[in-house]
């Protein structure tokens, strides 16, 4: 699978992302290729993949590294 970003950048960026946004976000990273439960439960195809879930139910997805778009979904959100 090629990866956009190294994966210890990703793993990072997720640990801030997680801090910044404490008690308003979770964010949660996912090894599909250890998880191919979850990778086929959500149709996760691209990686990353950025799932916005409300209530249990899934709102929003960004596919692709694309910060602006996932930006964009956390001020809608929060």
């Amino acid at each position: 699978m090629t990866w956009s970003i190294p994966p210890s950048l990703r793993s990072w960026l997720c640990s801030q992302l997680d801090l910044k946004f404490t008690d308003r976000f979770k964010f949660y990273k996912v090894d599909i290729d250890e998880e191919e439960a979850i990778s086929a439960r959500y149709h996760i195809h691209t990686i990353p993949t950025n799932i916005v879930f409300k209530g249990g139910d899934e709102v929003a997805r960004v596919t692709g590294y694309y910060p602006g778009k996932v930006r964009e979904l956390m001020d809608q959100y929060v």
